[in-house]
C-alpha cells in the first residue's frame, strides 16, 4: 500500500512538471514578435551606422581631394615668390614686400580712412594693414588664420575665394564675429547656376517660421565684441544645431532631410548673391569683423566646436577657410592674425 501511494506521488509530480514544462503558444508567439522587432531596430542602426561611415567615408575624400589642390595652389606661390626674388637680386631693384602681420584695430582703420591715408582702390588681393609694432602678449585663440574687416554694410564690399565647395550632406561652419551694428545681415552666401540660395548664412533680430529657411537669433552677438559662431546641418538626420560661444543655441529637425548641396558654385562673405558671384544688395551686406572662418564637410561634435572655439587646433575634414580668400572686394581689409586677441 506505501508502495502504491509513493507511485501515486510520482505520477502526480511528473503531470506536474510536464504542464510547467509545457510551451504556451501565445506566449510563444509574442516572444517571437518582440524578437522580430528587436532584430529590425537593430538592422535599422545598423543601416544608418553604415550610411554614415560612408558619408564620412566620401567626406574624408573630398577632404584628401581639397589638400592635394590647396598644396598644388601653395606650390605654385612658392615656386611665383622664389621666382620674384630671384629676379629682385639680379637687377637691384629693392627688396619684395613680406605680409605684415597687423596690430591695428579697426577704430584706427577707420579714422585713418577718414583722414585719406588709407588707399581704398577698387579691388586689393588679401591687402595687409600695417599697424604700430608693440610687443604683443601670448595669445590663447591662435587657430584663426586671419581677419577680414567690414567697415560698413556695401554691395561693394564682399570676399571671394579659389575654392568652390564641393557636394555636401553634411556640414559645419564656424567663425569669429565681431559687429557693432544693430543687425547682421549675410555672413556667408552660396550660389550655382540652380540656385542663387544653396546656402545662405545671415544673422537677424527674430525667427522665421519659413520651413525652406532659418535664421539665426543674434541679439546677443551685436556687443562688439568677439563670439565664436558655429552652425551643423546633417541632411542623413535633417537636423541643424547652432552654438553661440560653444554653448548650443537652437538646434532643430525636419529641415532639408535627404537634400544635397550641390558643389562647384560661387562662395561669398559678407554677401547675398543674386546671381552667381553677382547681384548684391547694400541692405543685405555685413558690417563688421570675421575671423576663422572655416566650413567642414562633416557635423562636427560638441567637443569638437568647443576645441574650436578654444584655440585647440582644427579638426579634419575642412574643405574651405581663411586660407583659401583668392580677392577682397570695395573696402574690405584682410588682416593677418594667426591668433583672434592680435586680431583688433
Amino acid at each position: 500500500m506505501g508502495r502504491l501511494t509513493s507511485v501515486e506521488r510520482k505520477l502526480r509530480e511528473n503531470c506536474y512538471q510536464t504542464e510547467k514544462i509545457t510551451a504556451d503558444p501565445d506566449q510563444d508567439f509574442f516572444n517571437l514578435t518582440l524578437e522580430l522587432r528587436s532584430q529590425e531596430e537593430r538592422l535599422a542602426a545598423l543601416q544608418i551606422q553604415r550610411d554614415e561611415l560612408l558619408i564620412g567615408l566620401k567626406g574624408l575624400l573630398e577632404s584628401l581631394k581639397n589638400q592635394a589642390t590647396r598644396l598644388a595652389q601653395l606650390e605654385g606661390r612658392l615656386s611665383e615668390v622664389l621666382e620674384r626674388n630671384g629676379r629682385q637680386k639680379m637687377t637691384g631693384s629693392g627688396k619684395v614686400e613680406e605680409p605684415v602681420s597687423s596690430n591695428i584695430t579697426p577704430r584706427e582703420y577707420n579714422e585713418a580712412c577718414r583722414r585719406g591715408q588709407t588707399n581704398r582702390g577698387g579691388k586689393k588681393r588679401g591687402k595687409i594693414l600695417e599697424g604700430h609694432i608693440q610687443p604683443r602678449a601670448e595669445g590663447s585663440i591662435c587657430n584663426v588664420d586671419s581677419m577680414v574687416l567690414f567697415p560698413s554694410a556695401s554691395a561693394e564690399n564682399y570676399v571671394t575665394f579659389s575654392l568652390s565647395l564641393p557636394a555636401l550632406l553634411e556640414l559645419s561652419l564656424c567663425l569669429w564675429l565681431r559687429v557693432e551694428t544693430p543687425h547682421i545681415g549675410t555672413l556667408l552666401s552660396y550660389a550655382t547656376d540652380d540656385s542663387d540660395n544653396q546656402l545662405v548664412l545671415y544673422g537677424h533680430k527674430s525667427s522665421s517660421s519659413d520651413p525652406v529657411y532659418r535664421r539665426l537669433q543674434v541679439s546677443a552677438l551685436l556687443d562688439a565684441h568677439w563670439h565664436h559662431v558655429c552652425v551643423l546641418w546633417s541632411s542623413i538626420h535633417g537636423r541643424f544645431w547652432h552654438y553661440n560661444d560653444h554653448l548650443l543655441a537652437s538646434s532643430g529637425s525636419d529641415f532639408r532631410k535627404g537634400w544635397e548641396i550641390p558643389g562647384g558654385g560661387s562662395v561669398v562673405l559678407g554677401q547675398e548673391q543674386d546671381s552667381v558671384g553677382g547681384g548684391f544688395d547694400p541692405a543685405e551686406g555685413f558690417a563688421g569683423q570675421m575671423a576663422g572662418f572655416r566650413l567642414w564637410n562633416r557635423v562636427l561634435s560638441p567637443l569638437e566646436v568647443e576645441g574650436v572655439a578654444a584655440g585647440r587646433g582644427v579638426p579634419r575634414g575642412v574643405v574651405l577657410g581663411m586660407e583659401d580668400i583668392k580677392e577682397v572686394h570695395g573696402a574690405v581689409h584682410h588682416v593677418a592674425c594667426d591668433c583672434l586677441e592680435y586680431c583688433g
